[in-house]
């Protein structure tokens, strides 16, 4: 089928235009590059290359606006927050996220990746990394909060956020561990 019972000869680049290698030192960046880039700020880089990540809509969006109308990093992100992000869809997604509950057959590890992904739709929700991982404890279900306040010797809520992230990244993969091997009986 397709490539599998091909003849190698004839999975060739066949392209007939190909460009020249470059000769000796002629692909070295040269000191005065390195020098400008040195030079230039956080801000105006992150600015620069932040376009070359974006596509479609969002890419169109960036080329009509007017030549120097942003400035700082913190200008890019309001108006792009702003152009994709409305306030409207912003709630909405909001609202996604403060009311995330685990289906009732749900994997633990599952319904961590969807809440994580609730978070990722929504850059601009205004939730404090904190809040987040609180919701997330309230919408998990009673078996998984007693397997974090075991883990946590007694009560999750009184960690860090940092080592409540381990708790909970430890106790996704240990349950995706048990789930993968359950759907292999």
């Amino acid at each position: 089928m397709g490539d599998f019972d091909s003849n190698p000869t004839l999975l060739i680049d066949r392209n007939p235009i190909q460009p020249p290698l470059p000769e000796g030192r002629s692909y070295e960046i040269s000191p005065e590059i390195i020098g400008l880039c040195r030079r230039c700020t956080q801000e105006y880089l992150k600015c620069k290359l932040f376009s070359f990540t974006l596509t479609g809509k969002a890419l169109r969006w960036v080329k009509s606006l007017p030549a120097q109308s942003i400035t700082t990093w913190k200008e890019y992100k309001v108006a792009f927050l702003g152009h994709f992000f409305t306030k409207q869809r912003a709630n909405l997604l909001r609202e996604k996220i403060s009311s995330f509950q685990q289906g009732p057959v749900e994997p633990f590890h599952e319904a961590l990746e969807r809440f994580k992904d609730y978070t990722r739709e929504c850059p601009n929700h205004g939730l404090s990394e904190g809040s987040l991982w609180n919701i997330f404890y309230r919408g998990i279900s009673g078996k998984c909060r007693f397997s974090l306040d075991t883990a946590s010797n007694g009560n999750f809520m009184t960690k860090t956020v940092t080592e409540a992230k381990i708790l909970i990244e430890n106790l996704a993969s240990s349950d995706s561990d048990n789930f993968i091997g359950m759907r292999e009986q």
